[in-house]
């Protein structure tokens, strides 16, 4: 977000624009913290980890798709979407949702079924 042409005409507002662009910096970086101590619980089925990561990510502006893709993937458990996430990595919130979405499905089909859930 840069400063229009003309729109600064004291030091008093350059200071003021800066420490408002560096606030913001700074709890982006806070906010983005809390995202990346994300953890899939133990016994916690994919849907309620997804929905738990979602919620969080909802609540912080403009997080980096890099940045969201790997706070996801470090709390993750479920090795085979682990591994599904390494072959075709997400380039956007958005694949990494689709992808999600995906194994949530095969995860609640296996436990419909009484199949085991990896």
């Amino acid at each position: 977000m840069a400063l229009q042409l003309k729109t600064i005409d004291t030091y008093q507002q350059t200071a003021d624009a800066f420490v408002a662009k560096f606030a913001i910096a700074v709890q982006r970086r806070q906010d983005e913290r809390i995202l990346l101590d994300i953890q899939q619980g133990k016994n916690e089925f994919l849907r309620a980890y997804h929905g738990r990561y979602n919620n969080l990510l909802l609540n912080i502006p403009m997080v980096d798709d890099k940045v969201a893709y790997m706070a996801f993937f470090k709390g993750l458990r479920y090795e085979k979407l682990k591994k599904a996430l390494l072959v075709r990595t997400p380039l956007t919130k958005d694949e990494l949702t689709a992808a999600v979405i995906t194994h949530i499905e095969l995860e609640e089909l296996k436990v419909g079924s009484d199949q085991p859930v990896d």
